[in-house]
């Protein structure tokens, strides 16, 4: 029957061992490595230029360097007298929950990640709004606070330092639509008219005065003088009467000198 010898470890294997523990006991007790913070910016607010009362722009937050971005908060700030936001505008990258807020002059715009999806990283359009120009002025579009939460849940808040400017010009008056009778048409229709009454009325005026100075047929068949001046017919029945009279007083005178004669024959 063999024989089983025990034998003490040796000085260098038991210095590896206690090595070998004391590197696992590390392992074990060694605190968590902490989340590392979100990274965005800088920001920037993009617009047209210019526009018109009436005209309906798009407005994007982008941000540059963007590192393990899993939620954001946006507040854009406005003047509602020159600008109003459009209703369900807002769109947000793909992969996520979002919403839109709005108030008097300003607008929240949230979006996080869903679930076990990454961050967002690189450069990034964070959202799009739309905005309908109200009237004419310098319209200022300022981001402010911007709330950043990385996929580790470490939240960063800072200023947003971006704005955008967007000079609107007044609505253009519409021009007077044309009458549908031209004023040529209506100086025309009135000369006519005019001319047609002023015409009508003067023929006819001057037709009545002929008509009363021109004599009757009956008057010429009676061999009857036309009266062309003023009424005389009282000084034509006194001559008359006064010939009359004449002739009376002829007629007596030769009657006696008839009997005269007569009697000294």
């Amino acid at each position: 029957m063999p024989s089983i010898v025990f034998s003490r470890p040796r000085p260098a294997a038991r210095a590896g061992i206690a090595a070998g523990l004391g590197v696992l006991v590390t392992l074990a007790f060694a605190p968590a490595a902490e989340a590392a913070p979100p990274q965005a910016g800088p920001f920037a607010v993009e617009a047209p230029a210019e526009a018109t009362a009436g005209d309906v722009i798009t407005v994007s937050v982008t941000a540059d360097a963007v590192d393990d971005l899993y939620a954001y908060e946006l507040e854009l700030t406005y003047d509602p007298t020159l600008l109003a936001y459009v209703l369900d505008s807002a769109t947000f990258p793909d992969g996520g929950f979002d919403l839109a807020t709005e108030a008097t002059g300003a607008l929240s715009l949230t979006h996080t990640r869903l679930g076990a999806s990454p961050g967002l990283s690189g450069d990034t359009t964070l959202a799009t709004v739309e905005f309908l120009v109200l009237a004419g002025g310098e319209a200022v579009i300022e981001l402010g606070t911007v709330t950043l939460v990385s996929s580790g849940e470490e939240t960063v808040t800072t200023a947003g330092e971006a704005s955008a400017t967007v000079t609107a010009s007044p609505a253009d008056e519409p021009e007077p639509e044309p009458s549908e009778t031209s004023p040529s048409a209506d100086a025309s229709s009135g000369g006519a008219s005019g001319g047609a009454s002023g015409g009508a009325s003067g023929g006819a005026s001057d037709g009545a005065s002929d008509g009363a100075s021109a004599s009757s047929p009956s008057d010429d068949a009676t061999g009857s003088l036309p009266v062309t001046g003023p009424d005389r017919s009282g000084l034509l029945a006194t001559t008359a009467a006064g010939i009359c009279l004449v002739a009376l007083g002829a007629g007596i005178a030769l009657r006696r000198r008839q009997v005269v004669s007569h009697d000294h024959h």
